[in-house]
């Protein structure tokens, strides 16, 4: 019988309902936190003020905010690459619709306070957007997945590009794809051992979401872990926010991110239920990524 990896110190970070990225830099543990202007307007639409959108980076040991690298962006992520960091987002230009957009940018640092000017690494094509986006070494070039919403297939489809130096970026042929027939979504990309993996928002059809993992060797060949192995799923006996919205039960897990420090791998995602609320959630598995993501595979 297949045994689940057993995570440990299992714990509720804060509400909130936004994409967050860990990341070790120079043996610290931050966290890149995207925000919409519009939680603090609780009565407004989320598309609310969008052009104050953006993300912060927070200190986890002190719990202290230290920067504010970019507004008007959204589903920003972290590379640490040689001792720099490399912050992808999506820019909202100022003459588009809310979340229509067009251009994937890039700004670096190497003391997280002082940020370079933004360059564009993605472009959309026709009648296209971009969303979520991740980045991963494999050992001779940087692998980039970024969803897309091209009416060949559904929204957020996951496409790649490849890089050598993680501003000029090459789109990779069609067929180096993975959701084109089904929902997916808030994904994060690894490479360990000669595959690509990747963890997803799965949708199972009665309001609820879980994440669920799959692998790659080419991009293009993906084998899904079996259904009933879910990477992370929710608690439906849990209420998310009995102060602020009493009754309101777990449904969801989603936007799950991994960071190795210390030899253990930490595991970052959001709770709640998609909708009215949600948290931040954190544990730890006590081993290496290789035995993590491998153990979903076993025969």
């Amino acid at each position: 019988m297949w045994k689940k990896p057993k995570l440990l110190d299992h714990q509720i970070v804060g509400i909130t309902s936004f994409e967050a990225t860990p990341f070790v830099f120079h043996d610290r543990i931050y966290l890149l936190e995207n925000f919409h202007r519009s939680a603090m307007f609780p009565q407004q639409p989320p598309q609310y003020r969008f052009h104050e959108d953006g993300c912060l980076i927070r200190d986890l040991e002190t719990d202290t905010i230290l920067a504010y690298p970019w507004l008007n962006h959204y589903f920003s992520t972290v590379t640490v690459h040689e001792n720099e960091i490399w912050l992808f987002g999506g820019d909202y230009g100022w003459n588009q619709p809310w979340w229509e957009i067009r251009e994937l940018q890039v700004i670096r640092s190497r003391n997280l306070t002082s940020w370079s000017e933004p360059e564009v690494v993605l472009r959309a094509g026709e009648g296209e957007h971009l969303f979520n986006n991740a980045v991963v070494y494999n050992g001779h070039s940087f692998i980039m997945l970024y969803e897309t919403d091209d009416l060949r297939w559904p929204k957020f489809t996951f496409r790649f590009a490849e890089s050598h130096d993680l501003i000029h970026w090459e789109k990779l042929p069609e067929n180096a794809i993975y959701g084109q027939d089904k929902y997916v979504g808030g994904p994060a990309l690894y490479f360990v051992d000669g595959f690509y993996y990747v963890l997803y928002l799965a949708a199972l059809g009665n309001g609820c979401w879980e994440t669920r993992i799959t692998r790659s060797r080419n991009l293009i060949d993906w084998e899904d872990a079996p259904p009933d192995r879910p990477f992370l799923t929710f608690d439906p006996s849990r209420e998310t926010d009995p102060a602020g919205h009493p009754g309101v039960m777990e449904c969801n897990a989603s936007d799950a991110e991994l960071i190795v420090w210390h030899d253990e791998v930490h595991i970052w995602w959001n709770g709640g239920d998609q909708l009215c609320c949600g948290d931040l959630q954190r544990a730890r598995f006590p081993g290496t990524l290789k035995q993590l993501l491998e153990a979903y595979f076993e025969k």
